[in-house]
C-alpha cells in the first residue's frame, strides 16, 4: 500500500510557501475548501484530475507530488 504522507506534507508546504490560505487555494484549483483540506490532512486522495491542477499550478510534476519531500530540498 502506498503511503500518502509525502503528498499531504507536500501539499501543506507548497500552500504555505505560496501564501496562500486554503480557501484561496480551493478557488484557484477549482475545488471546494472542504475538498483541499481532505486532500492535505489526507482524509481523502486527490483524483488524477486534481493532481493535475495541483501539479500545474506549482509547475511541477506529478510524481514529485507524490515522492519527493518538498521541505527538505529548501535545505542550502
Amino acid at each position: 500500500m502506498f503511503d500518502y504522507t509525502i503528498l499531504q506534507n507536500n501539499l501543506h508546504y507548497l500552500r504555505i510557501e505560496s501564501r496562500c490560505s486554503q480557501a484561496e487555494l480551493s478557488k484557484k484549483l477549482g475545488l471546494s475548501r472542504h475538498t483541499y483540506l481532505n486532500y492535505e490532512t489526507g482524509i481523502r486522495i486527490p483524483t488524477l484530475e486534481a493532481m493535475r491542477r495541483i501539479s500545474a499550478h506549482y509547475d511541477i510534476g506529478i510524481d514529485d507530488l507524490l515522492n519527493k519531500p518538498m521541505a527538505e530540498k529548501q535545505i542550502v
